[in-house]
């Protein structure tokens, strides 16, 4: 399979790269689902910030956090 994109890929004038790239592009672009809405990702804008003794820079203490089951829902 890779000589065979090799091949292509210099028929075109292409990188490999550049090949692989464009075909997983083509592939993804048919395998996603129709129903997903692909408008922009909703923003938060509200107050309040983070909650009292949340601390954002340890992955560990996020998942504590949320298995205590504090957070809303």
């Amino acid at each position: 399979m890779l000589r065979e994109a090799k091949r292509l890929a210099g028929e075109r004038g292409v990188t490999l790269g550049e090949f692989v790239e464009e075909h997983l592009r083509e592939g993804l672009a048919r395998t996603t689902d129709p129903k997903r809405p692909t408008g922009p990702i909703p923003v938060f804008r509200g107050r309040g910030g983070l909650r009292p003794g949340v601390d954002i820079t340890s992955n560990a203490l996020l998942l504590e956090a949320l298995e205590a089951g504090d957070h809303p829902r």
